[in-house]
């Protein structure tokens, strides 16, 4: 593979993985926050139908389907989430590995070079 292939091959891994982490960090944030609302709306459901304390409504609220399948969402996206970093960063550190050897064989090349020994 030619030097210029190597570069792009790299860059597009890397760039490929950022995407990939953008958005499932978008989800993850998305449902994080909607975990709030759900949550709140959940409450207000609980109190409609008679719960009066905070305590009772918040404890009917975290036990209805809906905020237990979305709470799955979340947990499903945290795992997504640190799946895709773990990527990015894997291709983050090739590209830096290869940036070391190809510094590594360009002071190499010169040392050749200027060894009056050869």
């Amino acid at each position: 593979m030619s030097f210029t292939d190597t570069v792009q091959v790299l860059l597009k891994d890397y760039t490929d993985s950022c995407e990939r982490y953008g958005k499932c960090l978008s989800e993850h944030t998305k449902l994080d926050h909607t975990r709030h609302v759900l949550l709140a709306t959940l409450m207000q459901d609980a109190e409609a139908r008679g719960f009066s304390s905070a305590a009772a409504q918040e404890r009917e609220a975290r036990a209805a389907p809906e905020y237990e399948k979305h709470i799955d969402k979340l947990a499903e996206a945290t795992g997504n989430l640190a799946v895709a970093k773990g990527e990015m960063l894997r291709n983050e550190w090739r590209l830096r590995l290869w940036q070391t050897y190809q510094s590594t064989a360009r002071a190499e090349l010169q040392a050749l070079r200027s060894d009056p020994n050869p």
